[in-house]
């Protein structure tokens, strides 16, 4: 990707991480429903309690996979199509960062919940990217293909 494309696009990724920073780990101006346990998602047995699936927002959940959603479709953009999977990758990385971030902090809840709607969300992203860059392609197959044909 040409510098002159590459630096906005890092300078909007590095904007939108910084807000969902502010969203994720700065103070909550809401009480958290969710089932904190001690060491949050690191605690393996959190992960197979019935509390952690059914306790918890709906409104919440939605929320951080519309949050991420932005995170995959920049994060295509930035590694492109024939690396997505690091994009997925790296996604997953910061969601995990995330919550592992929100242990020691008084009203974050470090939930298992939330690294699957943050990684879904991120899915979707990558998802929508993947779309575009297929009518991409066709269209410009299909411009070369009538060049020819003339």
């Amino acid at each position: 990707m040409p510098a002159r494309r590459l630096l906005p696009l890092l300078g909007v990724t590095a904007a939108y991480l910084a807000l969902v920073a502010w969203a994720t780990l700065g103070p909550a101006p809401w009480r958290a429903e969710g089932n904190q346990a001690p060491l949050g998602v690191l605690n393996p047995s959190i992960w197979f309690e019935r509390a952690t699936w059914s306790t918890g927002s709906s409104f919440e959940f939605t929320a951080n996979i519309l949050m991420f959603v932005p995170v995959g479709v920049l994060f295509a953009m930035l590694f492109g199509a024939r690396r997505w999977i690091i994009a997925l990758g790296a996604a997953a990385l910061l969601t995990c960062a995330i919550e592992v971030a929100q242990i020691p902090i008084d009203d974050r809840i470090s939930d298992p919940r939330d690294l699957l709607a943050n990684t879904a969300g991120a899915v979707i992203g990558l998802a929508l990217a993947g779309m575009v860059w297929i009518v991409r392609w066709a269209w410009v197959a299909g411009e070369r293909a009538l060049e020819r044909s003339v």
